[in-house]
């Protein structure tokens, strides 16, 4: 029942109303609901460690190349933070762009 319909029922009506079949309705209806968000909420946890974990293998992958090109290469042998990122945009902008294909 709506709420509207509800709203619009009368003293005798609202006696007879059979509340708890209604508020075991409503109960059943927000622990879907709740249900629905936690699983959401898994499911992006998930997402982001999976994200995580790609971004990871491609910063060792990406720190293995600039330290094969260079021997000198600032990186630390395993380095996986954001200092592989500025590293590999520091090449990037220094290399000409005839030579970028």
């Amino acid at each position: 029942m709506k709420k509207e319909q509800i709203d619009a029922l009368s003293f005798e009506e609202l006696a007879d109303f059979p509340l708890d079949g209604f508020v075991k309705h409503y109960e059943q209806g927000v622990t879907k609901l709740i249900s629905g968000f936690q699983a959401q909420a898994e499911a992006a946890k998930r997402q982001a460690r999976e994200t995580e974990d790609k971004l990871r293998m491609l910063r060792s992958s990406v720190g293995q190349l600039l330290r094969s090109m260079n021997k000198d290469c600032p990186l630390a042998l395993g380095d996986q933070s954001s200092n592989v990122d500025d590293l590999l945009q520091a090449v990037l902008f220094q290399t000409p762009t005839a030579k970028r294909k």
